[in-house]
């Protein structure tokens, strides 16, 4: 279960990040980022919504929110007026943003409270701090991402990288086990190894063996329906970099019981002109992989709708990986020395 809710506020700029294991109350968390996003202008619009809207958005009970709105009328932030709803303060901007400070000075008590009951001081929480949210530090962790094919192995590690952070290498299962130098550079400098449901036995055991944190990921639910919708709907032409992984692709949707859409997906390289115009002569759809160079997707008909995604991997599958690279990145900062402070110029 995730122990971090993100929910945005429609017309706005604003998302409620509400952390259910932190010993900070509901109430101090959303009031403390209603205030940020006031005195920030984040809200978008002179309104805020009503008390039971706003509660099912932060996934808290509307007494909640009720008692954060009397109290941020309370401070002249808001207007609560009944049958006008609840409305952005008309306050000096001086008392706003004494107010903002005042919340902001709240927040960072609160935190460094907590950083002293485990036995932080205040400059060891703070180089904590600066370790985990640092997101050009998170590029010198490695992973390795293992796979049977090289479409997936490229296509994962490169979103990965873009979505997490950390440094990735694909690298093929069988040469795991031959180890040429690439691959064996590539997994002396990781922490992790990433794959799939299909090898995860076979990667925990190495993983296991060579001292590295296995990470498990999956596919977002939401391409494999819409591959199999498109491909019943009017056939589908699979535009990739490489077919190695898709004789394992079509098993699978036959162990899916998806059989009757198997002769509606057709694979093709980019790279092959003359198959490609074949292909897409008799489909209605194309996916075409962000592995594809970006001007192939102006040679495919207007009548064929492309499917388009942002990412391919499931958000729980990233959210596992980001907090298990925070997790390391925190270990690595807790082993390490407190830096000495530079003397005065």
């Amino acid at each position: 279960m995730k122990s971090r809710s993100v929910s945005t506020l429609p017309g706005s700029a604003m998302q409620f990040a509400i952390d259910k294991k932190s010993k900070q109350p509901f109430y101090d968390q959303i009031k403390s980022q209603l205030t940020a996003a006031l005195h920030m202008g984040g809200l978008g619009s002179d309104r805020l919504p009503a008390v039971r809207a706003m509660a099912r958005m932060a996934g808290v009970n509307p007494k909640t929110i009720l008692k954060i709105y009397h109290r941020l009328q309370e401070e002249g932030l808001i207007e609560v007026r009944k049958g006008s709803g609840v409305r952005v303060g008309t306050l000096e901007r001086k008392n706003f943003e004494q107010s903002y400070y005042v919340s902001l000075l709240s927040m960072m008590e609160r935190h460094l409270e907590e950083a002293r009951r485990m036995q932080f001081s205040p400059a060891r929480y703070l180089q904590l701090l600066e370790e985990t949210a640092d997101e050009s530090r998170r590029r010198r962790i490695h992973g390795v991402v293992v796979e049977c094919n090289t479409e997936q192995i490229h296509l994962f590690a490169k979103e990965i990288q873009d979505h997490v952070g950390l440094t990735t290498h694909p690298v093929m299962i069988q040469d795991l086990k031959s180890r040429p130098r690439s691959v064996a550079k590539a997994l002396a400098a990781a922490a992790f190894l990433i794959t799939t449901d299909f090898h995860w036995d076979d990667i925990t055991r190495f993983a296991r063996e060579h001292g590295k944190v296995p990470v498990k990921i999956r596919l977002k639910p939401e391409f494999i329906r819409s591959i199999i919708h498109s491909a019943r709907k009017g056939g589908l032409a699979m535009v990739v970099s490489n077919l190695d992984f898709f004789q394992n692709f079509r098993s699978a949707l036959r162990n899916l019981g998806h059989e009757s859409v198997i002769g509606r997906v057709h694979a093709v390289l980019f790279s092959d002109s003359r198959k490609l115009a074949a292909a897409l002569g008799h489909v209605k759809y194309a996916y075409v992989s962000p592995l594809c160079p970006a001007g192939l997707l102006q040679q495919i008909p207007r009548r064929v709708e492309i499917l388009q995604f942002d990412r391919h991997l499931s958000d729980e599958s990233l959210e596992t990986l980001r907090q298990a690279v925070l997790t390391y990145q925190l270990q690595t900062a807790l082993e390490s020395p407190i830096p000495s402070p530079r003397p005065p110029a």
